[in-house]
């Protein structure tokens, strides 16, 4: 194997290859590629260190408590600034070598008076057995295998060996032992960060079945979510690793590594050479007809009549396929205007995808708290608000459950900074929204930064202000990654010049914690879990279509941002466990919050009639839980008996003339046809008091409502998300805060 060939791609929040150079083994790098290829997660963000010790030689707790509010890491009695530095490089079995890169970064954190390193550890490349499954003569065959995709064909030619006894047993440990060494004589903290679901290959060619499967049949070297061989492994490396080093002075805590990317994600959006959807392998779908038996409680009629099919059973019960893309415009209005999948198994098996995952993460951040319940547990964590794509696909997407999760102490999340980074609002909102989230709900928070080709230093220095705005950590990563794709995204390894900045900028800069853990009056409900039913996507003209009312509400966002309208967001999921936390805010946007139940219904009526407000936006309580229509719950969050729906798209509405809610904007006209795609619900205004702002224009059907309100409840049913009449639509939201939040 040539020196320098790209063998296998770490853990990102993105697909990446990483590139490193041979070190006598090794496949190993070749093979995990396509499984490391997601692993590598990102870490905490810097604090600056004020007395950075010569040397660390106590070993000490940590744990996270509140200072002033804001969740602080703490080590001993001292807080402690969450920076440093996230490796891509890999120890590997044999190969000292290849712990250089990571001293490398050890020093440079101990130069620029940082905290820690994460160390990603993947029992593909440190287990000693590598070169026994994969013998140096057959090694170019396996990559020229690996890289045409052709992984069944891979597994086959893989030597067999026996099982082990003790996975740990298989551990080069030295080469662990001389970096947590290394690290205390430098003053530096470790975070060792052990990938969860990249087997070694013994266990690849051992357990092919417990290996995730796409719809189209194709193998992911990511095991099965709950895999019994896959914990029973996994579970033996981490419960040696943390007893050898619980007790060492350099460690600072454990990172939780779990799923494809290290998001407690499925594999597909690129992790993968299929975009897939997983997982349909043969454990997957004995664990889903127990599954159906739990959920509907052995009745094999309700069953029955859930999935409207009179034969299946609990035995024969399949995993369902996605639905196909759309190419026709008729197809994407209609879908647009449902919710979504409206199959009850496909409904099902998303809810068991979800439920895995979650069952997974709790079982490995449970077991390293059990095991050491003295220092800290990290997670990368999938964060608000939800996205359209392949993070539904890979059901990234339940935040709520890391920030509820009595395991998990520090949560950080992995974007990538390039120029002009800062200049779009989207991508700035989502990231202050996440960490303002994740702090109210008593977790330390810290951002990975990638080089996504950034030069500009001023940009580098914009990451750090944010930090100490939000009193967020910073963590750099090590990079030299490739995002694959019709044109390869390189992540580069930012410079010791980028470095510097960032080090020098985050100790000459106050926290000022201005934008963290306050809590706004208004907040956006969405539901993750259902949108991950809303999945299809245009083909050709219809892909600026795709994820059209989720798009929706996160452009709402950031209008609301860009003026200056604070705001929060929480899930369904935290209203149905505690509807009290809506008390805390004055108002509540509902933006195409297409499926309901009584209980969600309930907590927002109780919500209203204590005098918070409702603003109901676009495709909102139109169908039941499972996508059958139901215009109850909108009926009753507007307070009516009788609503029917104008079935018509590509119109311009205007607004009226006399309301405060309309100062700067009376008669407005809202021209943006070809965006409008949503029907609009209708009823008698007059009848149940409701005063009209706008209306559809004359050549459509002017008796048609298009924002209206009674008290403080309004409703705006076409497209808020429209950038195109950003400034009326701002104008708009202005007022509409003066009365929400203000009562003027």
């Amino acid at each position: 194997m040539e020196e320098g060939r790209f063998l296998f791609r770490p853990r990102v929040s993105h697909q990446k290859m990483i590139k490193m150079k041979e070190v006598k083994i090794i496949l190993a790098l070749l093979i995990v590629g396509i499984i490391l290829s997601r692993v590598y997660y990102i870490t905490i963000p810097p604090r600056v260190k004020v007395e950075a010790p010569v040397s660390l030689t106590t070993p000490e707790m940590s744990y996270v408590m509140p200072v002033n509010e804001i969740p602080k890491l703490f080590v001993g009695d001292k807080e402690t600034e969450i920076t440093g530095f996230y490796t891509s490089s890999l120890p590997i079995a044999g190969s000292r070598e290849s712990i250089e890169n990571i001293k490398k970064y050890i020093n440079k954190t101990a130069e620029y008076n940082l905290t820690f390193v994460i160390v990603g550890i993947s029992g593909t490349y440190i287990d000693k057995s590598l070169n026994i499954s994969a013998p140096v003569d057959i090694q170019e065959q396996l990559i020229k295998l690996f890289e045409e995709g052709r992984y069944k064909e891979f597994i086959e030619l893989l030597e067999p060996m026996d099982s082990p006894e003790d996975a740990a047993e298989l551990i080069d440990w030295a080469l662990l032992d001389e970096l947590f060494d290394y690290a205390a004589s430098k003053g530096v903290y470790l975070v060792p960060s052990y990938i969860y679901n990249l087997p070694p290959l013994w266990w690849i060619k051992n357990y092919e079945t417990h290996l995730q499967r796409s719809n189209t049949g194709n193998i992911s070297f990511i095991t099965a979510f709950n895999s019994p061989y896959n914990e029973k492994y996994a579970d033996q490396v981490i419960t040696a690793m943390v007893k050898r080093y619980k007790n060492h002075p350099a460690l600072l805590g454990w990172d939780l590594y779990i799923g494809a990317s290290g998001e407690n994600n499925y594999p597909g959006g690129g992790y993968t050479n299929d975009l897939g959807w997983y997982d349909y392998s043969e454990v997957a779908q004995q664990r889903f007809k127990e599954w159906l038996k739990e959920e509907y409680g052995e009745n094999l009629s309700v069953l029955r009549a859930a999935w409207g099919n009179s034969s299946v059973t609990f035995e024969n019960a399949e995993m369902p396929k996605p639905l196909p893309d759309i190419s026709d415009r008729d197809e994407m209005v209609d879908w647009i205007n449902e919710p979504g999948d409206r199959r009850r198994e496909f409904y099902d098996w998303q809810l068991f995808r979800l439920e895995e995952k979650d069952l997974a993460r709790n079982h490995i951040a449970k077991l390293y708290k059990d095991l050491d319940p003295n220092h800290v547990v990290f997670s990368i964590a999938s964060a608000p608000p939800i996205n359209s794509g392949v993070f539904l696909r890979e059901m990234a997407v339940d935040y709520y459950n890391y920030a509820s999760s009595p395991y998990i102490d520090v949560v950080f999340a992995c974007p990538g900074v390039y120029n002009g980074y800062w200049d779009e609002p989207a991508r700035v909102v989502d990231t202050s929204r996440s960490v303002r989230y994740f702090q109210n709900r008593g977790k330390a928070v810290f951002i990975k930064w990638e080089d996504w080709g950034c030069t500009d230093l001023e940009e580098i220095k914009k990451c750090v202000v944010f930090a100490r705005r939000t009193s967020s950590g910073l963590v750099i990563w090590e990079g030299k990654n490739i995002i694959p794709g019709d044109v390869d995204i390189y992540i580069y390894e930012f410079t010791d010049k980028e470095i510097t900045t960032f080090a020098s900028t985050l100790h000459s800069t106050s926290e000022t914690s201005e934008e963290s853990v306050k809590k706004a009056d208004f907040v956006i409900i969405e539901d993750p879990f259902l949108d991950t039913l809303d999945y299809r996507w245009g083909i050709g003209e219809f892909e600026k279509f795709s994820g059209y009312k989720i798009r929706d509400r996160l452009v709402f966002g950031t209008l609301l941002s860009s003026a200056r309208l604070d705001y929060d967001i929480i899930s369904r999921d935290e209203i149905e466990k505690n509807p009290e936390i809506l008390s805390k805010y004055k108002a509540v946007a509902l933006v195409n919050l297409g499926r309901m139940d009584e209980k969600f219904l309930d907590a927002l009526l109780d919500y209203r009639a204590s005098g918070g407000g409702l603003f109901i936006v676009g495709r909102t309580g139109l169908f039941d839980e499972y996508g059958e229509k139901n215009r109850t719950y909108l009926k009753k969050l507007l307070n009516i008996s009788e609503i029917q729906e104008y079935k018509i798209t590509q119109y311009s509405w205007s607004f009226s003339n006399d309301d405060k809610l309309l100062e700067g904007i009376e008669g407005e006209e809202m021209n943006v046809k070809r965006g409008n795609l949503v029907y609009i619900p209708t009823f008698d205004y007059e009848k149940y008091g409701y005063k009209i702002l706008a209306r559809l224009d004359a050549k459509n059907n002017p008796e048609v409502a298009t924002v209206g309100y009674k008290g403080r409840t309004v409703f705006w049913f076409p497209r808020i998300g429209v950038i195109e009449e950003e400034e009326n639509i701002q104008k708009f939201l202005l007022n509409l805060y003066e009365i929400f939040v203000k009562g003027t």
